[in-house]
């Protein structure tokens, strides 16, 4: 049980510190084209909604989501106003979640840190090199997700009893 616990809070070590460097990578970055990309994304609030849906559904967390645009609201990149509705899209985006588990996008991950490392050691101009750390973090935040359910796949039976005891 100690060993499942100290692979939990290494995968949801390894899943925070991947969001947090792909979004200050991001925020590195946040030259002219990603502040106008944004923009774009974010014209309407039904625009934003999709966009956040979308974001979430590929990331599988709405708190990721909401950690990306709560840094790019500290960079200025996005307004309150626009997060709103972006915010809104990765609740709905979470219902997604599960389809995606399906697809097992977690065999993505050593590939995009091994993509992510290479693009950023290569790299010869700094945008290119930050957006090899933004991979590498996206990487690291799958690779998380795949350690944290490893720790408790063992113990599913266990978990669910807990849960049904507490319930009643």
């Amino acid at each position: 049980m100690l060993e499942a616990i100290f692979w939990l809070i290494g995968g949801l070590s390894l899943f925070l510190y991947g969001i947090t460097i792909m979004s200050e990578s991001l925020q590195r970055t946040a030259g002219i084209a990603l502040r106008k990309g944004l923009h774009h994304l974010t014209r309407t609030r039904f625009h934003g909604l999709c966009t956040g849906a979308i974001i979430t559904a590929l990331v599988q967390s709405s708190s990721a989501t909401t950690v990306m645009i709560v840094g790019f609201i500290s960079a200025g990149l996005l307004t309150f106003q626009q997060s709103i509705s972006l915010i809104l899209g990765a609740n709905i985006g979470t219902t997604f979640t599960s389809q995606i588990v399906a697809l097992d996008l977690e065999n993505l991950a050593v590939p995009l840190l091994g993509i992510g490392f290479l693009t950023a050691l290569t790299a010869h101009k700094r945008v290119v090199h930050e957006f090899g750390i933004a991979v590498m973090g996206f990487g690291m935040l799958f690779f998380g997700l795949m350690l944290m359910r490893f720790s408790v796949e063992s113990y599913n039976t266990s978990i669910k009893g807990w849960l049904h005891m507490a319930a009643t």
